[in-house]
């Protein structure tokens, strides 16, 4: 594992999304650090989410737990963000609230988001504590319809730690009239598992399945809180195997596969793997981009808008915990 995997030309880093160095300077909106920069799109624009964030360096200043950027048109080559959902003072608005209280309630932070008919559909971890080890407390559905300005905790749409400790982060990828949810557990350490809902039944909780076992066009999915025992403590259930971290997954025409980028290994480095359909079975993993080439890297997060040829180019959102900054960078296929 000394270098990235040899189905790809290169993976280099093409610009600052965030910071003092990006096209867009946005300290203006009180962004001097922050982190993720996950993707998703309502088929106009992109839109990217943010975890916590900070108007100074190195994390002081204001902090919110999570804002939202509105991208410009990506042209292939790089990204420059438009703008932030702000608030009255012009200032990045927080989009949705924790105490702010270790051990109680430490931040809030998106884990992943999809656009249905123009309204927003975004999945919350709520994180108690970051130490001794990162844990939550639930990841929840929070809605907005006004492109992103306001949201609202969904009344059914909740994976509490006690009933579903395999979604305390949910990344939903929109595919075929089914929003698919990847769940990974708290912290970075656990494996990735699979749900699926209609579309049209995001905000029904009870129209939730769930990947129990089966093979290539012959999946098992069980709905409901049966499905969800049923899925805990169990290694059939397991897409793929731990570790898996800031979990991120798209279609890739080029490779007419799906394409799963993640924190894959316990350095941590940024892995890939592939897959005929979300269930997998999945390919071995391929190593994207080295902790010890970046400085605390993490995340890699995917999205069908943000590819070059017809998907042989690859770009994602990349943090690094110092400068606490995201970057866009491209992994080239062969």
């Amino acid at each position: 594992m000394s270098e990235h995997s040899k189905k790809l030309e290169y993976v280099r880093r093409i610009c600052p999304v965030t910071g003092k160095g990006a096209a867009l300077n946005t300290e203006k909106f009180g962004v001097n650090g922050t982190d993720l920069g996950i993707p998703f799109s309502d088929g106009e624009n992109l839109y990217l989410l943010f975890g916590d964030t900070f108007s100074q360096f190195w994390q002081k200043g204001r902090w919110i737990n999570n804002c939202l950027a509105r991208a410009e048109r990506f042209d292939g080559k790089k990204l420059m963000l438009k703008d932030f959902i702000c608030g009255e003072d012009g200032l990045a608005k927080e989009l949705v609230a924790a105490k702010k209280a270790d051990k109680e309630q430490m931040t809030c932070i998106p884990t992943g988001a999809v656009a249905i008919d123009g309204v927003f559909y975004m999945f919350v971890m709520s994180i108690v504590t970051w130490t001794p080890r990162w844990t939550i407390e639930d990841c929840a559905l929070y809605i907005s319809r006004d492109k992103g300005k306001s949201w609202k905790k969904s009344s059914e749409v909740h994976f509490s730690k006690e009933e579903a400790p395999g979604f305390g982060q949910v990344f939903p990828l929109q595919r075929d009239g089914y929003v698919y949810l990847f769940g990974i557990t708290e912290a970075r350490d656990g494996a990735c598992k699979l749900a699926r809902v209609p579309k049209e039944k995001i905000d029904n909780f009870e129209k939730y399945e769930y990947y129990i076992g089966g093979e290539g066009n012959f999946p098992i999915f069980m709905s409901g809180k049966e499905g969800l025992a049923r899925i805990k403590n169990n290694r059939k259930a397991e897409i793929i195997e731990a570790p898996c971290g800031e979990m991120s997954v798209m279609y890739n025409e080029y490779l007419q596969k799906y394409l799963a980028v993640y924190v894959g290994t316990d350095s941590p480095d940024i892995v890939f793997r592939t897959a005929d359909r979300p269930w997998g079975p999945w390919s071995e993993k391929e190593i994207v981009a080295l902790q010890k080439d970046y400085s605390g890297l993490y995340g890699g997060f995917v999205h069908e808008k943000l590819v070059a040829e017809g998907g042989k180019s690859v770009f994602f959102m990349m943090s690094e915990w110092q400068p606490y900054n995201v970057s866009l960078f491209e992994m080239r296929f062969k």
